[in-house]
């Protein structure tokens, strides 16, 4: 496949860096062929803060899906996170002379007229997504290529960021050696990943809680009307742990995947844990009922937070689909259980699904923003987003080696 339509999706969160490696086929799912995981470092909160660590994570994430795929990579599409995004509603028409039918250079656009001018104040415009076409003033039109019309409108949302924290990524990323193919909000990407076309008919919500954000995507009646993060995740929760039970921040991980619930009702009074054996070996019991209780107030604190951004952007509560809950931290006990509780919703996990190939090893929340990447990539138009003719440049026994190495620290 010297010539095949190859993807990369690179997902830098504040934990881990994962990148994925995509050969995409006209009528197939994208077939994943490389994966690299490496511990993230030098981010906080989605932000770069330490600029030779973060891009000594970033390539050393790509190094691994290049041994494990056979592929150079040349490009990636890039997450984006952070509290500096921001979403807001957009409109934009052009004129189709003569009445003709619309064509995608047409799509891009009426997306091009509804772009926002750049403005000032350190902001840039990331991404407008496009919700629903108008032609001929008939509106609800889902993709209006190749209909006969003289006047084509578009509703959407446009998503800006900070421009420095999107410099400071951009650099990052190429100083591992490659080039940004575009950026994509790790809520969209994460929606991409895991959410059903039906659930976005419907109207759900999407958190995808990671290390240091937690992400967020809003859909009504199969539209997106928002994508932003929180500054606050996973990491937090952990960080209260330590402080609550007076352990370093590592032994409080570990606890806190292997002993917390987020229902502390769940867990019995007398139910104890050996703190002493996460950190100095010495004995030291905690109890288990009050860790959980920990855990359950920062997690109502990031619930309650998510529903008073959403309700700013006019969420009015109606969420027929539920919620559904991805990134690492969905996978915390009894998380699923306290959602329900709190939005009186149906509440699932989300995994990627849609993929092919080696997907054994990302099919857990904690990758919903990688694979969604990918597929992000393959819904958009071939004209949009492209992709690499890249060559293999290893034999078998090299990547053979590479899938072992692939999920190495």
């Amino acid at each position: 496949m010297a010539h095949a339509r190859v993807v990369v999706g690179l997902d830098i969160g504040t934990t881990k860096v994962c990148t994925l490696i995509g050969e995409v086929k006209p009528s197939s799912p994208v077939e994943v062929v490389g994966v690299g995981v490496s511990p993230s470092r030098g981010l906080r909160k989605g932000l770069v803060v330490d600029m030779e660590e973060a891009a000594a994570a970033v390539l050393a994430s790509l190094k691994k899906a290049e041994v494990f795929s056979g592929y150079k990579i040349i490009g990636a599409f890039v997450s984006v996170s952070g509290s500096h995004m921001e979403t807001s509603p957009v409109h934009g028409s052009i004129a189709l002379t003569g009445g003709r039918a619309v064509s995608r250079q047409d799509l891009a656009a009426v997306l091009t007229a509804a772009r926002p001018v750049e403005e000032s104040g350190g902001q840039r415009v990331l991404q407008v997504i496009p919700s629903g076409y108008t032609l001929d003033g008939e509106n609800g039109i889902r993709n209006p290529v190749g209909m006969l019309g003289s006047h084509l409108e578009v509703n959407g949302v446009v998503v800006r960021c900070g421009d420095a924290p999107l410099q400071n990524v951009a650099r990052c990323v190429e100083r591992s050696g490659i080039q940004v193919d575009g950026f994509v909000p790790a809520g969209l990407a994460s929606s991409h990943g895991v959410l059903s076309d039906a659930e976005k008919q419907l109207g759900v919500i999407l958190m995808d809680l990671g290390g240091g954000t937690t992400d967020l995507a809003w859909y009504q009646e199969g539209d997106i009307r928002y994508v932003g993060a929180l500054p606050v995740g996973g990491n937090h929760v952990t960080n209260d742990v330590s402080v609550g039970l007076g352990i370093p921040f590592s032994a409080a991980e570990e606890m806190k995947i292997r002993f917390a619930s987020a229902v502390p009702a769940n867990v019995t009074v007398e139910e104890v844990v050996d703190a002493g054996s996460f950190s100095d070996g010495q004995v030291r019991k905690v109890s288990r009922r009050y860790m959980s209780e920990i855990v359950e107030a920062r997690i109502c604190e990031i619930f309650n937070l998510a529903v008073e951004e959403l309700e700013q952007r006019g969420f009015n509560g109606l969420l027929p689909a539920g919620v559904v809950l991805t990134g690492g931290g969905a996978q915390l006990g009894g998380i699923r259980e306290l959602a329900q509780q709190m939005f009186n919703a149906p509440v699932r996990v989300g995994v990627p699904e849609g993929l092919a190939g080696t997907t054994d090893s990302i099919s857990t929340p904690a990758y919903a923003a990688a694979a969604g990447l990918l597929k992000w990539v393959l819904a958009q138009a071939d004209d949009v987003a492209g992709g690499r003719p890249m060559r293999r440049r290893v034999g078998l026994a090299a990547r053979l080696k590479g899938l072992v190495r692939a999920f190495l620290p």
